[in-house]
């Protein structure tokens, strides 16, 4: 395109030439090749309100070439355009690449000189514009050929070829930054019944489905390829040292699980991935590549839908994983999983109002396990819905064993979580929990985070109405680790509200802390929520929070979670705010003493 320019200038006698390329998707023109004489400034096109430009207006007349002679003196007035303060072009010709659906760009040349151009210059103009048609048609022909040599035609993914380019880049970069690199191998199951029973056409739109949620579950850095048939291969990098390739197979697994209407059919297929981790595995992209692929196999031999890692090391931590979830299958059965209660505490009349009820369990090979050991692995596999029902039972059936032995009626808190929250049949579990156990509604308190209540907005309104109408109290957990909004609490239909612990911590010594647990008081109280703050541990985050009126707290520093025998002891002790803090609870205005 330079030398077409330059022989433009050349042989026109002109000071200018350039040529713009025409942006169908941004209906703009974009310069791509320019010459001038005497060190020219490189071209800028001129938009104004109160004429047109001469460019644009060459490219709307397609196929005609445009010939201005004087733009002091044109009608419609036209501005060409500019290329510095060193030259004032004031004629001009122009003329529209043609291309198939729409022009390729513009070639124009520019002169100092009034009426430079004639009519034989245009047909010199359109002469080379067709000629520029024809190396920009097979510019784009190439274009497409090396797509088709790089890319799979059905999916658009990257092939064999590219694959093997893009995983030694990927190598290079781990090698530099001394970082780890995955390959997954993936392979569809029973791909071929599908073939089969509904037709090649089906099978190419089930690929095709494959292909976006294998794209939709990595990150755009990432590579998804397809090697042919029904294999797949996704290379990552950057990801968490822990469990991130873990993380990332468990979301392939759960998007090309979800059902694909194939016609009037729907099909729901699984996938087996194996993962060679560089450099452990190998260190060029035909052993990862192998590697990867045995250990796909492997998967197939575990049953279909799973993940295997070919490294024995890391291989380890996934059995591990693999070892919890199955035992945490039969935790019930066992009577391995056992509740602790932890008590909350009224910030006014310094009495006992409350307890959150805290799940443990008693692995029989790892000791004490707390929730953030095994509640991940549990929404994973769908175990928390019998889990958390279990739960809700439990704590209930407690409490109404206090409250018959004569103990005050106190609130009792549960968790939910997000999977349990949005099951269909979450509803119904409530309540066969109150009707079997004969637990007073009014008494249970349902704790739900911020990115639950979020997720759907408007199926949680309707489902936190359902609550509601049954006379169950609702609290936002952890609030200000979510959304953090503010706004959102008029929408939702909550009865209290719980700082979270991160921000208790900090908040006698981080003013930000201390100015965000302030305004969250004030603004819940404003719309008569009430505000738990957990997570106190000092003397002097109590204080802090007394004079902010605060409603209620709970911590260590009134209380770990206890078993049942000794939060018993509690209830028999009549505990209460005064019995560990020094001054008069009942008087919020007091000081210390």
């Amino acid at each position: 395109m330079e030398k077409t320019v330059s022989a433009v200038v050349s042989c026109l006698n002109a000071e200018c030439s350039q040529i713009l390329e025409f942006l169908p998707e941004m209906r703009s023109l974009r310069p791509r090749a320019w010459y001038g004489k005497d060190a020219v400034e490189a071209p800028r096109l001129f938009h104004d309100s109160g004429a047109i430009c001469f460019e644009e207006h060459v490219l709307m007349e397609g196929g005609h070439p445009v010939l201005v002679g004087d733009f002091e003196n044109h009608t419609p007035k036209m501005v060409p355009a500019r290329f510095g303060s060193s030259f004032n072009a004031l004629s001009a010709a122009g003329i529209a690449i043609p291309g198939k659906a729409s022009p390729h760009g513009v070639l124009a040349v520019y002169s100092r000189r009034k009426d430079h151009f004639d009519r034989d210059d245009l047909v010199f103009l359109q002469s080379l514009a067709n000629l520029l048609a024809v190396a920009v048609a097979q510019y784009h022909a190439d274009l497409e050929i090396q797509h088709l040599a790089y890319f799979d035609v059905l999916t658009g993914l990257p092939n064999r070829t590219l694959l093997a380019d893009r995983i030694e880049q990927v190598i290079s970069r781990a090698r530099r930054e001394n970082r780890e690199a995955g390959v997954m191998f993936l392979d569809l199951d029973r791909f071929k019944s599908v073939n089969d029973k509904l037709g090649h056409s089906c099978g190419d739109e089930l690929l095709k489905v494959t292909a976006r949620r294998l794209a939709d579950s990595v990150r755009r850095s990432d590579t998804v390829a397809r090697l042919g048939g029904d294999e797949f291969v996704v290379v990552l990098s950057d990801f968490d040292q822990e469990d991130g390739l873990a993380g990332i197979a468990h979301k392939i697994l759960e998007n090309l699980a979800r059902p694909v209407m194939l016609g009037d059919h729907e099909i729901a297929t699984t996938v087996s991935i194996g993962i060679a981790v560089f450099p452990g595995d190998g260190d060029t992209s035909q052993t990862l590549l192998r590697h990867a692929d045995i250990a796909m196999y492997q998967s197939k031999e575990r049953g279909k839908n799973t993940y295997q890692f070919f490294s024995h090391e890391m291989n380890a931590r996934v059995q591990e994983r693999l070892t919890l979830e199955t035992s945490l299958r039969y935790a019930l059965e066992r009577d391995e999983l056992f509740l602790l209660f932890q008590p909350q505490l009224d910030l006014v009349s310094g009495r006992l109002v409350g307890m959150e009820a805290l799940l443990r369990w008693n692995h029989p090979d790892l000791g004490l396990l707390t929730p953030e050991k095994f509640i991940p692995v549990a929404e994973e596999t769908g175990l928390i819905l019998e889990i958390g029902g279990w739960v809700l039972d439990a704590a209930c059936r407690q409490v109404n064993i206090w409250k018959n032995m004569g103990y005050a009626a106190l609130r009792l808190a549960v968790n939910i979580s997000g999977r349990q929250f949005n099951h269909p049949c979450f509803i119904d579990m409530i309540d066969h929990i109150l009707e079997s156990t004969g637990f007073d509604p009014a008494q249970l308190e349902l704790e739900l985070t911020e990115s639950t209540i979020m997720e759907n907005a408007e199926v949680t309104i309707m489902t936190l109405t359902d609550i509601k109408v049954r006379g169950l109290n609702l609290a936002i957990d952890d609030f200000g680790t979510g959304y953090s909004s503010l706004s959102y609490l008029k929408h939702f239909p909550f009865d209290r509200l719980k700082i979270a612990q991160s921000f208790v911590r900090d908040v006698t010594a981080d003013p930000d802390n201390a100015a965000i647990v302030d305004a969250v008081i004030a603004v819940a109280h404003s719309l008569n929520i009430k505000v738990i703050a957990e997570g106190v541990e000092t003397r002097q985050q109590l204080e802090f929070l007394r004079t902010r009126h605060c409603d209620e707290l709970q911590g260590y520093y009134f209380g770990r979670p206890l078993s049942p025998e000794k939060f018993q002891e509690l209830l028999e002790a009549g505990f209460s705010l005064r019995d560990i803090c020094p001054f008069n609870a009942q008087a919020p205005g007091a000081d210390p003493v």
